[in-house]
């Protein structure tokens, strides 16, 4: 059986000269990241560190601050920067990975006066909201995950009906 992955989280910032990083848990997943964990780069990158292991984590204020072996200046660590973090499904703990069944990734989005905008490709925490990103006709749209714009969202179907205005999808251009 071949090996499966699940995308964990993303980094979002050099800390230190030293080549730690502030990386975000995604897809409403908690962070999983842990001392001597190992996790893969994507996309990769054409040079530096394709592989991580965790050297240690931090919490600094409501940010993961993390040092990786292979990352010890801030030169390669500019580089991850906006990359995701992949982990080996079978390294992962079952029951955190179920959170995010309660998630509607992969659904259908539609929306009464624009139509089908394509499907729900990621899901952003955010400290105040929620965010959708749909993947469609329209290109990348954010869709704030609030009750003013989501009307339904109906897991049997795997639909999330939305009555979005459209200065929202002319932000998109």
């Amino acid at each position: 059986m071949a090996t499966e992955y699940k995308r964990v989280a993303q980094i979002a910032k050099t800390k230190s000269k030293q080549g730690r990083l502030v990386v975000r848990s995604i897809d409403g997943l908690p962070f999983l990241l842990s001392e001597g964990a190992t996790a893969y780069v994507v996309p990769p990158l054409l040079t530096g560190p394709r592989e991580l292991t965790v050297s240690s984590v931090s919490l600094q204020g409501k940010d993961h601050v993390v040092s990786f072996a292979e990352v010890d200046s801030v030169d390669v660590a500019e580089k991850l920067l906006g990359h995701y973090l992949l982990m080996c499904t079978d390294d992962l703990d079952p029951e955190l990975l179920a959170q995010e069944e309660d998630l509607p990734l992969g659904f259908a989005v539609h929306d009464a006066d624009f139509g089908d905008l394509g499907t729900v490709s990621e899901f952003l925490e955010g400290e105040f909201q929620d965010t959708l990103v749909v993947e469609g006709p329209y290109g990348s749209v954010l869709i704030p995950y609030v009750e003013a714009f989501v009307d339904l969202v109906d897991f049997d179907q795997e639909l999330v009906e939305v009555t979005i205005p459209r200065s929202l999808l002319e932000l998109q251009d």
